[in-house]
């Protein structure tokens, strides 16, 4: 019951004050990999660097080299990968006297931080992809792109924390999973 509480209130903490903060953070990380700029509402205009030749075609006979594509990303979309640390924050806090409990909580954070990183990085490749392979019609790459475009934004940034809580924490692992203790001889 304190674990729902403390992840309500962590979640409000984060929508309210942190999450503007940390979409600033993660905006000026993926700057090192992409080009984002936000515009006056908040959204970002990324221009993700993609290097794929385009088979001629009937309408264009000559190939074409295209280098980057130029995606607008909503507000609320790059959002999404900020939610996880407050997650796992509230995850690592409900831990009733867990020992090492401040180790897990700054290396899982860190370490979250680079998940979120990754994953806005992956969606908005995948994204670029897919505006390419439908510009060219390839159905091919139809399946796992959704797949993926479906998992990024929608499943792993919400599994995530549980996993990397369990792993960073031998009390959690132990409380949740119902480990066997150590025997004293």
């Amino acid at each position: 019951m304190s674990g729902s509480a403390l992840l309500i209130g962590i979640l409000a903490l984060w929508w309210f004050a942190l999450r503007g903060p940390m979409l600033n953070l993660l905006r000026d990380a993926a700057e090192a990999f992409v080009q984002v700029n936000e515009n006056s509402s908040g959204d970002w205009s990324v221009r993700a660097p993609i290097s794929i030749l385009l088979p001629p075609t009937a309408q264009r006979p000559m190939p074409r080299q295209i280098h980057f594509v130029n995606l607008d990303l909503p507000r609320s979309d790059a959002s999404r990968f900020t939610f996880s640390i407050p997650v796992y924050w509230a995850i690592i806090l409900a831990i009733p006297s867990a020992q090492r409990k401040l180790r897990s909580f700054l290396v899982g954070t860190a370490i979250m931080a680079a998940f979120e990183l990754v994953l806005l990085l992956t969606f908005i490749r995948m994204t670029a992809y897919d505006a390419i392979s439908r510009i060219q019609g390839d159905p091919g790459f139809l399946g796992a792109r959704r797949l993926v475009l479906y998992l990024v934004p929608n499943v792993l940034p919400y599994m995530i924390p549980f996993g990397l809580a369990l792993a960073l924490n031998r009390q959690l692992r132990v409380q949740v999973l119902k480990l066997p203790t150590k025997m004293n001889p």
